[in-house]
């Protein structure tokens, strides 16, 4: 019956996922980035991107073949590598499993559609990321390394975050109110794919009808989600966290003029007082 009811939610196209892709559907997700970006400084974010460890017990190697690929040794256990965005509001854009646990977000992000979606977006408009992911001309990672000491790097590392944090409130709510992701899922890992679809669908559906009885803008900032239970993200916009240079090659003009932007409002770090 809970199959029945999980295939049955997956097959509900009035429940589709959808990303952004025709200049209007960019146009409309920018906007509402926009819409919560200190002074309107970034305009032409259409979603934000993050990897997801999901939890599992020790995969069968009969199933999965290599079980230690399975093994992340950041987390300390078993999972699959899950590759979601998010609009302003936390909804779901894109949701996929990518991989064993041991994949390297930069690496499973071409393991799924989602890679491909960002790269065909029209001109100007991008994906906000954190640092694990190789900057493009449609890929906005976070800046790491030595460039993020930089004042004019760091200060748009603040306001790039304050948008990036909604993939991280994403996966907050999604792990809170789902209980099966309280702990390590023992399902045949064929079959997760289906779990993580159903569940990202029905957290869409709870936002948006959140948004519709109480009539509010932002559903997910009012119930003080700050991500996945690490506040990474907060810690990030703070200044608190330091990323490793991870030592991706790769430049991003558009990433250049969006820094230039901050700098040209004067926009800083809070408690920053000189560039």
């Amino acid at each position: 019956m809970v199959w029945k009811t999980i295939d049955a939610i997956n097959a509900c196209k009035e429940l589709d996922i959808h990303f952004p892709q025709t200049l209007e559907e960019c146009k409309a997700a920018a906007a509402g980035f926009e819409s919560i970006s200190t002074s309107r400084v970034i305009t032409n974010c259409v979603t934000v991107v993050d990897g997801f460890l999901l939890k599992i017990v020790t995969p069968a190697q009969s199933i999965v073949g290599n079980v230690r690929s399975y093994f992340s040794g950041h987390y300390q256990c078993y999972g699959v590598n899950v590759q979601a965005a998010c609009d302003h509001v936390s909804r779901f854009q894109f949701i996929g499993v990518a991989g064993p646990g041991v994949l390297a977000d930069n690496l499973a992000k071409k393991e799924v559609d989602l890679d491909k979606l960002i790269e065909n977006l029209p001109t100007t408009y991008v994906a906000i990321a954190d640092a694990a992911y190789t900057p493009s001309e449609h890929w906005v990672p976070v800046y790491s390394g030595a460039d993020k000491r930089r004042a004019i790097c760091d200060n748009f590392n603040y306001y790039a975050s304050q948008l990036r944090i909604r993939i991280e409130m994403a996966f907050g709510l999604m792990t809170r109110k789902w209980g099966l992701f309280w702990r390590e899922l023992s399902i045949d890992p064929r079959r997760l794919k289906d779990i993580v679809l159903c569940v990202a669908k029905l957290h869409n559906f709870c936002i948006n009808e959140r948004m519709r009885i109480a009539g509010v803008q932002d559903p997910v900032a009012e119930q003080g989600i700050n991500g996945r239970g690490d506040n990474e993200a907060t810690a990030e916009a703070s200044g608190e966290l330091e990323y490793e240079d991870r030592g991706f090659p790769g430049w991003s003009e558009i990433r250049e003029e969006m820094a230039k932007r901050v700098e040209y409002l004067g926009l800083k770090r809070p408690g920053r007082t000189r560039n």
